[in-house]
This record gives structure tokens, sequence and C-alpha cells, in this order.
């Protein structure tokens, strides 16, 4: 017996492509999560806190820590250590952008060469504006950026918490490293600014904070505006 089966029609249009669709998978769950894409190959000039925007609480720690043949001054050898670490640890924190650090011979724009919150008249402690450089003012300067990112000013504490402690039959003496800065993120290209915000990182230590201590408080400081940056990729995804 030779059976003839009907002949096979075409699919309507939206259920192929409902199956191919289907058929094709979802690809990457992380490509459309991923912020920052659009900053991809773009420059960021960087700016750290110089020894005007650093207050330190107890200088005689720091001179304990990083000794100095030369004459001591604790600001600006906290501003030192604390540039090169951040700097350091900022390329490996950040995706899509290259940091490129602003020189220390690089002087501070004036008060009509701001961009920032210094437009709203906003004040951080020690009456220093938040603020950053405008990009003509960085390009005079031999500095070419599309973004740029100012950091400080820092404030550094060495204090102690007295924690009561029942099963030792009093309190126990907890020591802390402070560190508190704040930061900004402006975009020269979209004349905005894309992050704002202060980081507080605060480290135990034993007797005296030594340098691993301010290091460690120096990488956390980098770790957090690196969080919340708008430049997170791939490496934040795959912690």
């Amino acid at each position: 017996m030779h059976i003839t089966f009907p002949p096979v029609r075409a699919l309507p249009v939206a259920l192929a492509a409902w199956l191919f669709s289907a058929c094709a998978g979802t690809g990457d769950p992380h490509v459309k999560q991923r912020p920052g894409r659009e900053y991809a190959g773009r420059s960021l000039a960087v700016i750290l806190p110089g020894p005007a925007e650093v207050e330190v609480k107890n200088p005689e720690d720091v001179a304990a820590a990083f000794p100095r043949d030369s004459a001591f001054s604790a600001p600006l050898v906290l501003a030192q250590e604390f540039a090169e670490s951040f700097y350091a640890g900022l390329a490996p924190a950040l995706d899509y952008v290259t940091p490129l650090r602003v020189p220390d011979s690089v002087p501070s724009a004036p008060t009509g060469r701001l961009v920032g919150d210094s437009l709203r008249s906003c004040l951080v402690p020690g009456n220093l504006h938040w603020s950053a450089p405008d990009s003509a003012w960085l390009t005079e300067h031999g500095v070419a950026a599309d973004l740029v990112l100012k950091v400080g000013p820092l404030v550094a504490q060495a204090y102690y918490e007295d924690i009561i402690a029942p099963k030792f039959g009093g309190s126990l003496r907890v020591h802390y490293l402070m560190l508190e800065g704040g930061y900004l993120i402006w975009d020269y290209a979209a004349s905005a600014m894309v992050a704002r915000g202060r980081f507080r990182t605060r480290i135990e230590y034993r007797v005296k904070p030594g340098p691993r201590d301010w290091i460690k408080a120096f990488d956390k400081a980098v770790t957090e505006v690196g969080e919340a940056s708008p430049f997170r990729g791939p490496k934040w995804f795959h912690r």
C-alpha cells in the first residue's frame, strides 16, 4: 500500500521566529547587566589629594609607620603613601577606562576653572571644594582625558574603643585606624557628574598602626571607589 502524506505548509512567520529564538539560546546573561561599556577605550585623569587636602589626627603614628630622614610632615607623607598605593591599585579595580595619573606638578585649578559640586557651592570638611578642573585646564597643563576622578580631601585618625566583655570580667580595648575621604567622577563630553560619594575605611590594629595597616586602608579605599564607579565590568562579575 502506498501512503501519501499531505504537503507540509510553511509555518506562520511569528511562530517560526519564536522557534528560532528559542533554539538559539539566551547567550551570555551578563552582557546586558554589565555597566560601563559606553566608557570603553576612554581615558580617566586621576587627581589625588595633596598635603593641603590631608588632615592627620595622630601625626606621631604616621611618623612611626613611615619614617623619613628629612623634616617630617605627616600630611605630606600620608599624601605620598596614599597616592602610590591608590594609583597602583586603581587599574586592577576598574574596567573599560584607562587611568592616567595627573602629575603633582600640575597646580590646583582656580575656582573659575572647576566642574562638579563646586558649581553648587558644596563644601566638605576643611572648607575644600569637592570638585575637579575643567578639561581645558588639564589640557593646558599637558593632560588630555575624557573623564576625571578627583579624590580627597582625606582625614586619617587612629583611635580606640572600649568594648564591654563580660566573659573577660570587664572591657576590651580595640584599636582602629580610620581613613575618610570623598571622590567625584566627571564626564567632560557629557558635561555631567557620573559618580560621587565618600569612603570610610576602618582597620583594626594591635599596638601601633604599621605600614601594612595603612596600606590595607588605602586598598579598601580603592575598592570602595571602584565598586561605586560606573566602570565595573567583567572583573566585578567574576569575583
